[in-house]
């Protein structure tokens, strides 16, 4: 069997994957997409044109080993009111919800170590984001079924974040979130849902939410070794000193910021731009119901409740959207009120908005709204 295939099919149903579709009602009346079963969730990002273990000429040295220091013990408080620093309510924020707790981590650190390893509802959890892709992707921070701390590797994969696991020594791409070069070769993390959104809209969804603290209350880890090096058998040429974009896709400016959205059958990105425009977006990605829509940044979900695909219309208000006669939080897919209060819509994404030039890097036959 190719390899390349094998790990396809690995990866393809796990975390967030939703490989199963299921015939469903819609709201009001109308029709799923022809011949197609109506899926309830997006597809984990997939191997489609790169063989594994990625070509260590395919990594370029992006930071010095070491210069990026990770959080290794976070520390989380109700605000920053003791700590040095501000945290402004406009302040951007990686929203995380797992069993029963909330957590804030604030694109301002994020931004600085790029790597967060904490834990959430007594689960490993992994915060990831690339500033140069501007992509945050949170995962179950697990390699071989164990809790495993993770670093930045300094190193870029198609111009993003490259992490490596202390465990193994192992090459990670946060975007495939998937160990690409040393023994975990293949091995796919567990996404999680997540938003991106301010201070004060996660806060307000989340009353009782913790917030990441900056160092030196969280404290930190820099490199210890050289990925490459420790898990790999080459010693071929690795990267260049510096990181240029070159963009065959000139559907959008290189750095407009869109939110990809990845059904089994197909791929869409939404500008943010055209989101603002629109208000509320009712979309079908492929055989995927998704709303979307934006306050200040994008979000969207899958727009199926038990068993129905609900109908959504109107514009974001104090950071609400309306569907099936609830009203539902944009931080957090929550019904507040109406007949599905209590219920959660499942994220569409399985990352937060990003930069053209990373999406199309990594999804080269996407569809982008507004285009069809």
């Amino acid at each position: 069997m190719d390899r390349r295939r094998y790990l396809l099919g690995l990866a393809g149903c796990t975390g967030l994957a939703g490989c199963s579709g299921l015939r469903v009602r819609s709201e009001d009346g109308a029709a799923s997409p022809a011949g197609h079963e109506v899926a309830t969730a997006p597809r984990q990002p997939s191997f489609d044109d790169i063989d594994l273990p990625v070509p260590e000429r395919d990594l370029v040295r992006g930071a010095a080993l070491g210069s990026i220091p990770a959080i290794a013990e976070p520390a989380s408080a109700g605000d920053w009111g003791a700590v040095e620093g501000t945290l402004a309510p406009n302040d951007l924020v990686v929203g995380v919800r797992r069993d029963g707790e909330a957590r804030a981590y604030p694109l301002s650190l994020l931004t600085r170590h790029e790597v967060v390893n904490d834990t959430l509802g007594d689960r490993p959890l992994l915060v990831t984001y690339c500033p140069l892709c501007a992509s945050g992707v949170v995962a179950e921070r697990t390699v071989g079924g164990e809790p495993a701390d993770f670093s930045a590797s300094g190193y870029l994969y198609r111009s993003d974040l490259v992490l490596y696991d202390h465990t193994t020594a192992s090459l990670w791409s946060q975007l495939l979130a998937t160990a690409i070069r040393g023994p975990a070769t293949g091995m796919a993390l567990s996404l999680l849902p997540s938003s991106l959104t301010t201070w004060s809209r996660w806060r307000g969804a989340n009353p009782d939410t913790r917030v990441l603290l900056p160092p030196p209350a969280s404290g930190t880890v820099t490199a210890p070794l050289d990925p490459v090096r420790a898990g790999s058998a080459g010693s071929g040429h690795v990267g260049v000193a510096e990181v240029t974009l070159d963009v065959a896709d000139d559907r959008l400016p290189a750095r407009e910021l869109v939110l990809g959205v990845t059904a089994p059958d197909a791929t869409t990105a939404y500008p943010l731009p055209a989101v603002r425009e629109a208000g509320v977006i009712e979309d079908w990605v492929g055989n995927l119901p998704v709303v979307v829509a934006a306050d200040p940044l994008p979000a969207a979900y899958v727009r199926v409740v038990d068993g129905s695909v609900l109908s959504f219309s109107g514009s974001v208000e104090n950071g609400r959207i309306r569907g099936g006669g609830s009203a539902w939080s944009l931080a957090t897919g929550e019904a507040v009120d109406g007949p599905y209060g209590g219920a959660t819509l499942r994220r569409a994404s399985t990352a937060t908005p990003m930069y053209w030039f990373a999406w199309v890097e990594f999804h080269p036959g996407t569809t982008v709204y507004g285009d069809r």
